[in-house]
C-alpha cells in the first residue's frame, strides 16, 4: 500500500527548495580531482600475476570538498569553495570545473608549492565481468 506524503513535510521541503537560491554557502576543505581511467581486462601479464588492462578511455570529476560544493550548487545555492589547488594541469581543469558549475572561484588559492590532491581509479572489466576498481592511486603532498 503506497502511502501519502504528509501534506506539512511537503509544505515545509517547498519553503526549503525555495529558499534555496538565496542562500550562498562556504565549502572548506581539500579541493581534489577524481580522475577515473578505465579500461577491458585482456589477460594476465606473464612478467608478474596482474591484469594487463586495454585503454578505453578516462574522465576527471571535482572530488572532496569540490564535489560538496559542486552538490550545493547543483541544488541551487551559491557555493563558495575554499582551500588550495595547484598550479599544474589538474589545478587548471578543477578551476574550469568549478567555474562552469557557476561557482565563485575567488577564494580558492593556486600554489605552485603544493600540486593539486588527485586521486585516480583505475576500472577494468571483461566481456562477462563488470567494470570495477582495480586499483586507486593518490597523488598528494606527503
Amino acid at each position: 500500500m503506497k502511502r501519502k506524503a504528509d501534506p506539512r513535510l511537503r509544505s515545509a521541503l517547498n519553503r526549503i527548495l525555495r529558499t534555496l537560491p538565496r542562500l550562498k554557502a562556504a565549502v572548506i576543505g581539500d579541493l581534489l580531482v577524481d580522475e577515473y581511467v578505465v579500461g577491458r581486462t585482456s589477460r594476465v601479464s606473464r612478467e608478474a600475476p596482474v591484469l594487463i588492462i586495454r585503454y578505453q578511455e578516462s574522465r576527471s570529476t571535482l572530488g572532496g570538498a569540490a564535489n560538496t560544493a559542486n552538490n550545493v550548487a547543483s541544488l541551487g545555492a551559491r557555493a563558495w569553495p575554499l582551500g588550495t589547488v595547484g598550479e599544474d594541469a589538474a589545478g587548471r581543469s578543477l578551476m574550469a570545473q568549478l567555474r562552469q558549475a557557476g561557482m565563485d572561484t575567488s577564494s580558492v588559492i593556486a600554489s605552485a608549492e603544493t600540486p593539486t590532491i588527485t586521486k585516480t581509479r583505475i576500472l577494468a572489466g571483461g566481456l562477462h565481468t563488470a567494470v570495477q576498481q582495480v586499483i586507486r592511486i593518490d597523488r598528494e603532498p606527503e
